[in-house]
């Protein structure tokens, strides 16, 4: 990432019906072996509430817009994204897209 190309953060909350969980977390994992393989990939974490184990937020960070669009396009995706986004409950998800304007890094 320079400059001039800022980094794009993904944040999806989501929640899936408790029998659907498993089925959830198998597709995940298929779904990342794809990703974290792709141009412009840098992280993508998914965590649980603790409150609550069928509600999940997922976090996706990408160099660029045109990577992540680019990922979005991708026939591989294509064919995984559809059947993991079926999982879920219908209208729990939202999702909102960030530009990376700095970072801060703390003094270890």
């Amino acid at each position: 990432m320079d400059q001039k190309t800022p980094g794009i953060i993904i944040h999806i909350e989501l929640e899936l019906p408790p029998d659907r969980l498993e089925d959830f977390l198998l597709m995940r994992n298929e779904l990342y072996e794809v990703v974290q393989k792709e141009p412009g990939f840098i992280r993508y974490d998914l965590n649980n509430l603790a409150s609550n184990p069928n509600k999940f937020i997922l976090y996706e960070e990408w160099a660029s817009k045109e990577d992540l669009d680019r990922h979005l396009k991708s026939e591989k995706v294509l064919k995984l994204i559809n059947p993991y986004f079926s999982v879920f409950v219908p209208g729990s998800w939202k999702l909102n897209a960030y530009e990376v304007q700095g970072r801060i890094i703390p003094n270890l």
